[in-house]
């Protein structure tokens, strides 16, 4: 190594130094939030007495930022199957559950604010057009796509979704579609397609045997 490189060195070295610590404040100080939504395995379905339709959905707040954030709005896309229409639900009410698991109101929706690398959980009660009830109805088996939706600011974008699949057999179909008719309010309980296989059932011995194996 000649004299001109050698004098160049401790530059580089001082350089390299200061990218690093630059790099480390951005990521422990300026780094902005970085909020996530994950939707919970179980969502709850009903009409309403008026006959719009209520989705009371499980939701997660991830912030994986070092920065506090706030999600204004939620909202919820449900289309069936490859339609390419679909009805937006609006959120109604932030709900909790009581000791003999029933639903109750707990607040209006408000923003809702998460501290850095922490996350939040909320019930939310989710309800079709108010005005026009027999726009969407839930009551036609098959498979039905839903995409939750958050929005940080005051724009027609979301900023951040989460998409899940539910299937609507024809036994909670003809439920739902009788309670419509009576105006029976009642809720139907349906998992997200993905962990339907989980549900409480009789294993076979060769399913236990997969649960244990470690990959």
């Amino acid at each position: 190594m000649n004299h001109a490189s050698l004098s160049i060195l401790p530059t580089v070295i001082s350089v390299l130094a200061l990218l690093i610590s630059f790099t480390g404040l951005y990521y422990s100080q300026v780094r902005h939030a970085k909020l996530r939504l994950i939707a919970g395995e179980y969502l709850n379905v009903n009409h309403f007495t008026e006959g719009n339709v209520g989705v009371s959905l499980p939701v997660c707040i991830i912030n994986e930022g070092t920065r506090p954030g706030t999600i204004r709005r939620v909202g919820l896309l449900i289309k069936k199957g490859e339609s390419g229409e679909g009805n937006l639900l609006e959120p109604l009410y932030f709900q909790r559950i009581d000791e003999r698991g029933n639903f109750l109101h707990e607040s209006v929706p408000a923003p809702l604010t998460v501290a850095a690398s922490q996350s939040s959980v909320k019930q939310i009660l989710f309800r079709s057009d108010f005005d026009h009830p027999g726009d969407f109805q839930f009551v036609n088996p098959g498979m039905y796509n839903f995409l939750l939706l958050g929005w940080t600011e005051d724009s027609f974008e979301p900023t951040v979704k989460y998409p899940f699949q539910i299937e609507l057999s024809e036994h909670a179909a003809n439920d739902l579609k009788q309670r419509l008719a009576t105006k029976d309010s009642g809720t139907w309980r349906i998992p997200q397609y993905i962990w339907k296989k989980w549900g409480a059932h009789h294993l076979t011995e060769l399913e236990v045997k997969a649960l244990h194996e470690v990959k």
